[in-house]
């Protein structure tokens, strides 16, 4: 999910996504959002809530949640490559995401042609 530029003050969005987040029990769709805008804040309360390690682990669960969401992959992957500064990890994502998107995109051209052959 790639974060409007506009989105300026982090830090007291933060406070009220995070009881947004309770009130629908933490809904996975809604922690990748969550996820990117910490990456923002420049609150030191906030920061000192978090290691990196915990966003690491919270893009994983989200990838094991949502296995076919390609904006995800690149969030990880991003994550990986530029915060993280782990290449490596960053490129198996991409890979796997890649083969999520082959996947999908074969699904779409099949059930294309198999519309097309009843019309």
């Amino acid at each position: 999910m790639v974060i409007q530029e506009n989105l300026t003050d982090v830090d007291t969005v933060l406070p009220a996504f995070e009881s947004v987040l309770e009130e629908e029990k933490y809904n996975s769709i809604l922690g990748s959002f969550y996820v990117s805008i910490l990456q923002l804040t420049n609150n030191d309360d906030i920061i000192s809530q978090y290691d990196l390690n915990d966003l690491e682990k919270l893009y994983e669960c989200l990838l094991g949640l949502y296995k076919t969401d390609l904006n995800l992959f690149i969030d990880s992957a991003y994550f990986q490559w530029n915060v993280l500064d782990n290449p490596d990890k960053a490129q198996k994502i991409i890979q796997t995401g890649v083969k999520v998107g082959e996947e999908k995109i074969a699904e779409l051209i099949t059930l294309l042609k198999e519309i097309d052959q009843n019309k």
